[in-house]
């Protein structure tokens, strides 16, 4: 759904209701889901795209991170 859209800024408007889905599925400890979120929206086809990271405000960065962190296999050993 992401690549999907044309511009940069409707990317950036997709990964942030990601962020907002995963904020929820965070909240209701619905892991599986929150994981493939997570993969998805981090997977290299999306990282790789830099004007679409550079819209995104710094505050939802942050917010994307922090779920990453939540998730992440090494930061739970």
């Amino acid at each position: 759904m992401i690549l999907s859209k044309g511009t940069p800024i409707e990317r950036a408007e997709m990964i942030t209701k990601f962020t907002h889905v995963a904020k929820c599925l965070r909240r209701m400890n619905n892991f599986n889901t929150l994981m493939a979120v997570i993969g998805g929206v981090t997977h290299s086809n999306i990282a790789r795209l830099s004007k679409t990271s550079s819209a995104l405000s710094s505050e939802l960065r942050k917010a994307c991170f922090a779920t990453i962190l939540i998730c992440d296999l090494f930061a739970n050993l």
